[in-house]
């Protein structure tokens, strides 16, 4: 291949990819980023960072939520990775994203409630759960009634 001809494949390869992460919305973009830190750091020091761009959330409220969390971690095991379960919106102004964060004992849910209020999005709630798969018993339970076939 001649080089023209390279150098146009890869300009076109690379406008491709640009592309695609258009698609990707602004609070999906900082759940990107905050995994980056988790997997690196680890928890407490992914949520310190990812809470404290709210100037509304005070840093003792941040400090109490990443201990709380890093204990109920230490039960969990080893961490495998995470994945993305849900992303909704109200308008287009709120955002919540849903992952499930893989250890070796049991899973982990997390939710995150973004909101614009003007030109950046902020983090505004985050919550984590382990015993949300009780709520995928119920959803199968009643979807198996007779009624609801």
């Amino acid at each position: 291949m001649t080089r023209p001809l390279v150098l146009v494949l890869m300009v076109f390869v690379l406008i491709g990819c640009a592309g695609k992460n258009s698609d990707i919305s602004e609070p999906e973009k900082m759940m990107g980023d905050f995994f980056g830190v988790y997997g690196q750091s680890g928890p407490s020091k992914a949520l310190k960072e990812l809470l404290s761009k709210n100037e509304y959330i005070t840093p003792a409220t941040i400090d109490s939520v990443s201990v709380q969390m890093e204990r109920l971690i230490s039960n969990l095991g080893e961490y495998h990775g995470y994945e993305k379960v849900s992303e909704s919106t109200y308008g287009k102004s709120i955002s919540h994203l849903t992952y499930v964060v893989k250890y070796t004992r049991q899973p982990l849910r997390l939710n995150f409630n973004f909101y614009q209020p003007a030109d950046k999005w902020i983090i505004h709630n985050f919550t984590y759960e382990t015993n949300f798969l009780n709520e995928l018993d119920e959803t199968n339970r009643a979807v198996q009634l007779k009624e609801n076939r």
